[in-house]
């Protein structure tokens, strides 16, 4: 992604394509781990669930 964005602000000398890019990508980083996170956690709760139950 970032060698993308690097060759794209190579060829378009005018245009600060970082100062668009980068907050592109931290909201598409961000949307990433909300929708990766909510499983993460239900599979560790549901192990920490268990280990309170059972021992």
């Amino acid at each position: 992604m970032k060698f993308t964005i690097g060759i794209t602000n190579r060829l378009t000398l005018q245009i600060p394509v970082y100062f668009i890019s980068m907050p592109l990508i931290i909201i598409g980083v961000l949307y990433f781990l909300f929708v990766v996170i909510s499983d993460f956690m239900r599979i560790f709760l549901d192990g920490y669930f268990n280990w309170l139950q059972y021992g």
